[in-house]
């Protein structure tokens, strides 16, 4: 592949936005992921607190409930998969050029 960082015209800017793209996906996830183990740990705090079993198996379930509805939708998969196609899409402009 070449470098397109020397590129002129307009896929200068195509080729921007879409490693904007690529960087701005690794953002959301991470912060995603930080916060989600953030919720992760304050979880098992309360579960370690916890004596009685039914009480324990009810924090984990919370937790299993969390990661499933929060975490992936916060993820933006499909922001990242946007991400990577515009990527592609360049490098393969690139490649015809």
């Amino acid at each position: 592949m070449t470098d397109t960082r020397t590129t002129t015209g307009p896929r200068v800017d195509e080729i921007a936005f879409a490693r904007s793209r690529g960087k701005d996906s690794f953002r959301i996830m991470r912060l995603a992921l930080t916060q989600a183990l953030q919720h992760l740990d304050d979880q098992e705090r309360r579960f370690d607190a916890m004596n009685d079993l039914e009480d324990q198996a009810a924090r984990l379930n919370h937790v299993m409930f969390h990661l499933i509805s929060d975490l992936f939708p916060r993820l933006r998969l499909d922001s990242a998969a946007d991400a990577q196609a515009a990527l592609l899409v360049a490098a393969a402009r690139e490649v015809k050029a």
